[in-house]
């Protein structure tokens, strides 16, 4: 299994810093790749294709036969045990996936429609920078909950 973070645009060196924090942290079976794509140039978000543009330039990035989850603020609310069962089960079925974060206007409805699975992290609107420190941060409690490891104590 193979999991890698697609993102619109880049982020400070703190957001890398404690990213790779937790990176570092997973097993290297579950440590993901990033793959940053540009942000809508001038031009595109000028004549409204900001969104559209910067969609398929994600979704360029998807290799094939893999799982495309939209993190979004609209998609399924889950609990840390689900979300852990769910990592589990894409373990266990070798699938790899791919976790898409968009830009500052989101993702178009072609996400959506390729997406196997549309995960909300909060209902709350986050910067972009943060929604990766999040989600690095589940992936890793996800996994030391699967693990029995301390650090998850709920």
């Amino acid at each position: 299994m193979r999991l890698s973070l697609l993102a619109v645009g880049t982020v400070s060196r703190w957001v890398s810093d404690g990213f790779e924090s937790y990176r570092s942290r997973l097993p290297p079976a579950l440590r993901p790749t990033v793959c940053e794509v540009a942000q809508a140039s001038a031009r595109e978000r000028g004549n409204g294709r900001s969104r559209q543009a910067e969609t398929q330039r994600l979704l360029n990035q998807v290799p094939g036969d893999t799982a495309i989850i939209l993190l979004d603020p609209e998609g399924e609310l889950v609990t840390t045990e689900e979300w852990a069962h769910r990592l589990a089960s894409f373990q266990a079925s070798s699938c790899d996936c791919a976790f898409l974060i968009g830009g500052a206007d989101g993702l178009d409805r072609e996400a959506r429609r390729k997406a196997d699975w549309v995960w909300s992290l909060s209902p709350l609107t986050f910067p972009h920078a943060f929604v990766r420190l999040i989600w690095i941060e589940q992936l890793y409690r996800a996994w030391t909950l699967l693990s029995h490891h301390p650090y998850h104590r709920a």
